[in-house]
């Protein structure tokens, strides 16, 4: 482990790929904007984005694990004489709504 600064890599896949991300977006903001720089420390760097993603695949596995409820929805008449708009909310320039 070339990179044992202290960094803790329990997923080494992801790290791997997070740091081949982050050294192709660096490379490429070099290329095409004038005043980047690379970070100091990319390790920690990397380590960081890695962690991150590492926190969102445990809650992401947290939630796909709740069970589900499968529940059909559709669009009924309103009964008598009532008269139903159904908008999404369209609107433009602050002014004009549609609907």
């Amino acid at each position: 482990m070339n990179l044992n600064e202290g960094i803790d890599i329990s997923n080494w896949q992801a790290f791997w790929a997070t740091a081949c991300h982050s050294l192709w977006k660096w490379r490429n903001k070099e290329v095409h904007e004038e005043n980047y720089h690379r970070p100091m420390r990319p390790h920690v760097e990397i380590s960081r984005y890695a962690r991150d993603y590492n926190l969102a695949v445990k809650v992401d596995n947290v939630v796909t694990a709740l069970p589900k409820m499968l529940v059909h929805i559709k669009w009924r008449p309103p009964e008598g004489i009532w008269v139903v708009l159904n908008t999404d909310g369209a609107i433009k320039d602050k002014c004009l709504a549609g609907c």
